[in-house]
């Protein structure tokens, strides 16, 4: 053991004649109290085991110890502390008692023990161990040393004896007289032992008396209550307001919880309404809820929450609207008061309150988050595809289909979406600084400032950097709503010359060029040769004839620029000239050693979802399949069985595919997907030529930025 100082001692403790609590104090194992590892390894390296040993030494010789550090002795202090004792207290005949070998210490006899059990103490007795320690006016310190030791019952608390709570971190003789105390007015003490208690069984009998007090309380109410039938919502909760509340402050208090229906108010306004303080009218309301929360019937209130939960995702005034078509209540309620309702009467509202910018929506709660989730959807595959298909952003967000109707409000919210078609089936979200579909559409216009409309839409549908592209209709309405054009029937006239579309010194540059040099139609030999002598790589020239969208395929193995006006007869020549060097091919394998098909589109494929496929094909790919566009699967499945495949029908809306499109099946057999491109012939060539996964990797426009912030941060403009 060290030796220390007593030189500076303040304190002497005659063992001889001290008090059988010093004495227990000074025999207290260091080892069982709530010491860090560090103090206990300095402990252990000195030789100090027993509170005796420790407190002879002076604070100046605990800091010399091997590994002492400041905290260390900190932390010795506060458990002298805790014990009223000090460093450098002279200690006059204590002795370290001895510590018995394991061979030495008895085993437990375990049927002399007696217990007796929560059975055999009488009710209130039970009733007093279920009390949770949190609900008796303990002090801070005492309600620490209980959080420290996981004790929330009396029942935990009366188990434990004097001796465990002083070997507590942070518990003196002046916390366990307080607690002793305590116990003592419920006819308790420490020590008291109860076999079979269990805190869990303990929370149960109360939760279950709890509801019987209740029930109790409002058959009770029920039976002496002069109030007179509600007909309506309003009248169920100012009815119960009226038990609790009169006269001038009755109205105040109605309108500070919003059960008036105008929706619930603050402290400060409803005072100045009244020329009383803030605090007057918190007093008021103080004194009137307990009155009235719980025991009380609330029938029309319960069919309100049904008729709210049942309308959501809602603003505010749509719930409003339909409580009062309902017949709930009898004007416009805002659901507010619902929300302070259910707080009085300790019922669960099953929706919440949520912000999308500035405005209020109200959620189910098994959804929240879900209409958040939607508009952040929306803003990136705008950026991202140009619109989105409505149906195919609500799969996505994990929005069910017989919730979406009620979700297409919420997109319309500060006109954050806009609508491309009449049957608000496509969206496109506003407020964005960069959009590909516009980029294509851009790249187009600046070549052909008068096109088809059908023509470019092949022509920007050939980016495989666009996940899918919009029917027809909801591209022109597209066009125009985002300022690039109008459409005068099936022709597209654009409002501007685009001349930032085409990056300058650019491959795309570079093959307009040659184009208007050398076509306007050449063939596809001819036309790799010249973009070569041009300066661009073949690698490169395969990709742009293939991905670019002023690139156009004329015929097969015939190419020129999108919108040029071709005199009749060149086509056909250049075509009759490649055909006895060309094999048509409909299905074959790619680079990566997966089955593809090509299918021409019809309406009939088109609204049956289903169509032939060749014999072979059907024969590899029998079974069912996960369909997959643009790396993003769809909640659907194809099947495949006798020459015929099906399954397609939400697959190619959400690809936004038209009569006349190519669709091009490609099988992964080993992990039972088939990825779907959909875009104009030339996707025929691309697959035959093998060229699809260096074109896949192409990046023909600037990357849109993948929009994860929070929707409700966005300035519409």
């Amino acid at each position: 053991m060290v030796e220390g100082s007593s030189d500076c001692a303040t304190q002497k403790i005659d063992f001889a004649t001290a008090s059988p609590e010093v004495r227990s104090v000074l025999g207290i194992d260091l080892n069982e109290l709530f010491l860090s590892a560090r103090t206990k390894n300095v402990l252990q390296l000195a030789g100090i085991r027993f509170m005796g040993e420790l407190v002879p030494l002076n604070k100046a010789t605990v800091a010399s110890l091997q590994n002492c550090g400041a905290k260390t002795v900190t932390e010795l202090q506060d458990i002298l502390d805790a014990f009223g004792l000090k460093f450098g207290t002279d200690v006059v005949g204590w002795t370290a008692p001895e510590i018995p070998s394991p061979a030495d210490v008895p085993s437990l006899d375990k049927t002399a023990l007696s217990a007796k059990r929560l059975g055999d103490y009488d009710p209130q007795t039970r009733a007093r161990l279920r009390i949770r320690l949190s609900e008796l006016d303990f002090s801070r310190r005492a309600s620490n040393i209980f959080g420290r030791q996981d004790m929330q019952y009396v029942g935990d608390l009366v188990q434990r004896r004097e001796i465990d709570l002083l070997r507590t971190n942070g518990c003196g003789r002046t916390t366990v007289a307080e607690i002793s105390e305590k116990l003592g007015k419920l006819g308790l003490s420490l020590g008291t032992v109860v076999s079979d208690w269990d805190p869990q069984i303990a929370e149960t009998e109360r939760e279950a008396e709890e509801r019987q007090q209740k029930a109790a309380l409002v058959e009770a109410r029920n039976v002496f209550s002069t109030l007179p039938k509600a007909e309506c919502l309003e009248d169920e909760l100012l009815g119960i307001l009226g038990t609790a509340v009169k006269d001038r402050n009755f109205d105040a208090t109605a309108n500070l919880f919003g059960w008036t229906g105008a929706g619930q108010r603050t402290l400060e306004s409803v005072g100045q309404e009244y020329g009383v303080t803030r605090e007057r009218i918190r007093q008021i309301a103080a004194r009137a809820i307990p009155k009235i929360r719980g025991g009380f019937e609330t029938p029309w209130l319960d069919k309100a929450l049904n008729v709210a939960r049942n309308a959501c995702p809602a603003m505010p005034k749509d719930i409003a609207k339909k409580l009062r078509a309902e017949g709930v209540s009898r004007a416009k309620f805002d659901p507010t008061g619902l929300l302070t309702a259910c707080e009085m009467f300790d019922k669960k509202p099953g929706f919440v309150r949520t912000m999308i910018g500035q405005e209020v929506v109200y959620e189910e709660k098994k959804l929240e988050g879900n209409a958040r989730e939607l508009l952040r959807l929306c803003k990136r595959l705008t950026a991202s595809n140009g619109c989105a298909n409505f149906d195919s952003v609500c799969s996505e967000a994990g929005i069910p289909e017989e919730k979406r109707d009620t979700y297409r409000r919420i997109v319309e919210i500060n006109d954050f979406c806009v609508w491309l078609d009449e049957n608000r089936s496509w969206l496109m979200a506003t407020g964005l600084s960069r959009n590909r579909l516009s980029n294509l559409a851009a790249k187009v216009l600046h070549v052909a400032p008068k096109v088809n409309l059908s023509e470019l839409r092949r022509a920007v549908s050939k980016s495989h950097r666009l996940a899918s592209v919009p029917p027809l209709s909801v591209l022109a309405r597209f066009l125009e709503k985002i300022g690039l054009a109008r459409v005068e029937g099936s022709k597209v006239i654009a409002l501007s010359t685009f001349p930032n579309a085409i990056e300058p010194g650019g491959a795309e540059e570079t093959i307009i060029e040659v184009l208007k040099a050398n076509g306007p139609a050449v063939s596809i030999e001819k036309f790799q040769e010249l973009c070569v002598s041009a300066g661009m790589n073949p690698v490169t020239v395969g990709i742009y004839s293939s991905n670019s969208p002023v690139v156009s395929r004329l015929a097969r193995g015939v190419y020129g620029l999108v919108g040029a006006d071709v005199a009749p007869g060149v086509v056909e020549e250049i075509g009759e000239q490649l055909s006895a060097s060309r094999k048509p091919a409909e299905w074959g394998w790619s680079t990566k050693g997966a089955l593809w098909c090509a299918i021409h589109l019809n309406r009939v494929c088109l609204s049956q979802g289903s169509v032939s496929i060749p014999r072979f094909v059907a024969d590899y790919a029998e079974g069912q399949w996960q369909p997959e566009i643009a790396c993003r699967e769809l909640d659907a499945t194809v099947k495949c069985r006798d020459n015929f495949l099906w399954g397609l029908k939400r697959p190619l809306v959400n690809a936004g595919a038209e009569p006349g499109d190519v669709c091009v099946l490609e099988f992964e057999r080993s992990t039972r997907k088939v990825r779907i491109t959909v875009g104009g012939e030339e996707l025929i060539d691309l697959w035959e030529s093998g060229d699809i996964d260096a074109a896949a990797s192409a990046v023909l426009d600037s990357e849109a930025p993948e929009y994860e912030d929070d929707p409700s941060e966005t300035t519409n403009t």
